[in-house]
């Protein structure tokens, strides 16, 4: 008898210790994520590392681009001389060098060369313009109330490597109804 209650604790006790191991087991699987969590977790920080790696990239060649703002606008000074005065700014991350500062024609389309740089502030072409940084060209009076201001389109810049950017104001386009309109009151008497 004694053998057959020391055999039926030794049966009961692996039991046991069998029944806690699956039931262990099987907390463990429960809080393990499915094959199909694994692959959607996988799948989306792989979404991210693209998405993200096409974005640096696209800054960087972003960053290498030569951006300018050009603006015509009026000036006037105390004597009552007044102009027009075109300013560029640079707005990208890359110093660039200005070598020409104009108007562009309504017809012929081709650029005119009318700025005299240095007329006002002594600014001279070709210029290098740092990265965030502006100049200021002054046209003459006698170019910018002049009657070949009726056949202005806008102005522009052209850096030394040979890119163009155009600009326009309501400044500029008023100095254009005025030459156009004294050129017509011209024409008429």
């Amino acid at each position: 008898m004694q053998k057959t209650a020391r055999m039926a604790s030794i049966v009961s006790s692996k039991l046991s210790a069998r029944s806690r191991l699956i039931r262990v087991v099987r907390q463990k699987q429960s809080t393990m994520p499915d094959t199909a969590t694994k692959d959607t977790i996988t799948l989306v920080i792989a979404v991210v590392g693209a998405v993200l790696g096409i974005y640096n990239a696209w800054r960087a060649v972003s960053k290498d681009r030569i951006r300018l703002i050009v603006t015509p606008s009026n000036w006037v000074v105390a004597d009552g001389m007044n102009g027009i005065v075109i300013e560029v700014v640079n707005m990208g991350f890359v110093a660039v060098t200005i070598s020409q500062v104009a108007f562009r024609l309504k017809t012929p389309k081709k650029y005119i060369c009318v700025i005299i740089p240095g007329f006002l502030t002594g600014q001279k072409l070709p210029h290098r313009l740092e990265p965030r940084t502006a100049v200021s060209i002054h046209v003459s009076p006698e170019v910018s109330c002049g009657p070949q201001m009726a056949n202005v389109r806008d102005a522009f810049a052209k850096t030394a490597c040979g890119c163009i950017f155009y600009g326009n104001s309501p400044a500029l386009k008023v100095r254009i109804a005025a030459a156009a309109k004294a050129t017509c009151e011209n024409d008429d008497s």
